[in-house]
């Protein structure tokens, strides 16, 4: 009796975690709110703890229910940590890092709750757990690849009909559009998530997925998801974030080995081509260069040994201005999210139509893993960084065989180029950890 019970709890651990798995690749990434992008991240993390919160304590609640129904196989938390693989060891280390970070932190209120990006201890903390549980209990299926795709494809979808000029849904406050972006109001934004980088950044994981599920699933009826990947595309390419075609073109080029349906041999060849279009590439960018103020303008600089602050959006200078920061808390860093209230870093533009001096600030390093170092410290960052190193490793050991390993590491790697030029946030970091624990768990499926 115990261990039917057992089984049929084990059975609805996996049914609430293919659920919830749907809710975020379709309720979580298409809702946008009640006030449009006005107040979007709220709304958008207020979902989050709901879905997410309730997830985690219900698979929590689960499992300490098996456990008194099988009193005799009861394991300790040690032991239940040993069975983990490595990659979920390292995460949770990195967890209890954040946490440490966030309790030391002098702005500990904001650490621990997060600031306007919603990311502190607590989001990271979800982010973790979730990535845990879906690794033990999440499985790669047709239906989740479906409704992610589905999902992907209609937030494009909204975004080509902004970029044209419409204001479906009212997004916009009235009377704005797109093209009014950095003009009547600062930055942009697209689709349902909001600000164009952290768009870019959702695109990133989902258009290796979508290339590399049609090229490796079998049967005609993949051939529809040519429809969200043009859309998801035609987005990208269209808005021209640069993290984004970075990630489009870095994904590409360093998943073929990995996925394509090859021989060894032609598998090694194609890892030895890497450097080599690499070399060529930059070699192009150097004696051609590129028109001036635009990115590969910009790296022809950089290659040249010309560096600017304005290079990258201000991101060099960004970079560059934090650097002392490191040094002043290497350990603990300053807490996550604290790194709006350690700087005096200030943008200025002078608005033609309006007649005023517009200002922002910085809150974020602009490349998630310097974030990382600047606000969880040295340990943080290194155990975050093995995590993913594992996560790679799974992933290259895996693709040759298994379809859905291929096509969940080649989107995990997308996204993890695009974070070098990126900010972090909770409206998008959940898609990371989801991806990374049915990607890690696929291996111990049962």
């Amino acid at each position: 009796m115990a261990k039917q019970t057992k089984q049929d709890k084990g059975q609805l651990q996996e049914r609430l975690t293919e659920w919830y798995l749907c809710l975020m690749a379709s309720v979580y990434l298409l809702w946008p709110g009640w006030e449009g992008y006005a107040n979007i991240t709220v709304h958008k993390w207020r979902l989050f703890l709901v879905l997410t919160g309730g997830y985690v304590l219900l698979c929590v609640l689960l499992r300490l229910e098996l456990w008194l129904v099988g009193r005799a196989a009861r394991p300790a938390p040690w032991k239940a940590l040993r069975t983990l693989p490595l990659t979920a060891k390292l995460m949770l280390a990195y967890l209890l890092w954040t946490l440490v970070s966030a309790l030391a932190s002098p702005w500990r209120s904001q650490a621990l709750l997060g600031g306007g990006r919603r990311e502190g201890a607590l989001s990271i903390a979800l982010y973790v757990l979730s990535f845990v549980c879906v690794l033990r209990h999440g499985r790669p299926t047709r239906r989740l690849l479906t409704v992610f795709a589905a999902s992907a494809g209609a937030c494009a979808a909204l975004s080509l009909v902004q970029l044209l000029g419409f204001n479906p849904f009212g997004l916009y406050p009235e009377g704005m559009r797109y093209q009014d972006a950095f003009v009547k109001y600062a930055g942009a934004y697209l689709g349902t998530i909001g600000n164009t980088d952290h768009l870019a950044a959702v695109l990133s994981l989902a258009v290796p997925i979508l290339w590399v599920a049609l090229l490796r699933l079998e049967g005609r009826r993949r051939f529809w998801l040519l429809l969200p990947l043009s859309l998801c595309l035609a987005v990208l390419l269209w808005m021209g974030v640069d993290a984004g075609l970075v990630a489009l073109a870095g994904s590409t080029l360093l998943s073929l080995p990995a996925v394509l349906p090859c021989g060894d041999r032609t598998r090694r060849r194609l890892w030895l081509a890497i450097p080599v279009v690499l070399l060529l590439g930059l070699a192009g960018v150097f004696f051609l260069g590129g028109s001036p103020g635009g990115s590969l303008g910009e790296l022809s600089a950089l290659l040249h040994g010309q560096v600017s602050d304005s290079f990258g959006s201000g991101r060099v200078r960004i970079w560059r201005e934090l650097a002392p920061l490191v040094g002043e808390r290497p350990i603990l860093g300053g807490g996550p999210e604290t790194l709006g209230l350690r700087n005096d870093i200030v943008f200025e533009r002078w608005h033609e139509d309006l007649g005023i001096l517009l200002r922002s600030t910085v809150d974020d390093a602009h490349n998630a893993y310097y974030n990382i170092l600047l606000c969880q410290g040295v340990p943080g960052l290194l155990l975050y960084l093995a995590g993913l190193v594992c996560a790679a490793r799974h992933w290259l050991r895996r693709a040759k065989t298994s379809p859905a390993a291929a096509l969940l590491g080649a989107g995990v790697l997308g996204y993890c180029i695009q974070a070098f030029f990126s900010v972090s946030a909770v409206i998008v970091s959940p898609f990371l950890w989801l991806a990374l624990g049915l990607l890690v768990g696929e291996e111990t499926a049962r």
